[in-house]
């Protein structure tokens, strides 16, 4: 799964009873910027079913991915989402239940990098 994105985050610790949050601050790495070269990787696999909202994720190259979401055909949702400084990115979704399909590129690229189906639930 890609790192946190830039900025403050707070994450909860728990070991049995016991809770405590851990506030942490991530700072951008700006010489990385635009410099990825990884291999597009997707950590949800097609046909896989998911309860939202759910969040995928990957790697990948150049400096942003575009997500588009569609149902029955019909586009929902569009979405460009850039690249952190460890090549990673993420999409938190919830579109609704039923079948929904993910086409991710590279922006600027003309075919998609990958195109999934999931079956979502509430």
């Amino acid at each position: 799964m890609p790192s946190p994105s830039a900025g403050s985050h707070t994450y909860t610790v728990a070991a049995g009873t016991e809770a405590s949050d851990l506030k942490l601050t991530v700072t951008a790495a700006a010489a990385q910027a635009g410099r990825c070269t990884r291999p597009f990787s997707l950590s949800l696999k097609d046909g896989a079913q998911v309860r939202q909202p759910f969040r995928v994720g990957g790697e990948g190259s150049g400096k942003s991915y575009v997500v588009t979401v569609s149902r029955g055909g019909r586009q929902i949702g569009r979405k460009v989402l850039p690249l952190d400084a460890g090549c990673g990115w993420s999409y938190t979704s919830r579109p609704g239940a039923g079948r929904i399909t993910y086409a991710l590129k590279e922006s600027g690229q003309g075919a998609a990098a990958r195109t999934i189906t999931l079956n979502v639930t509430r």
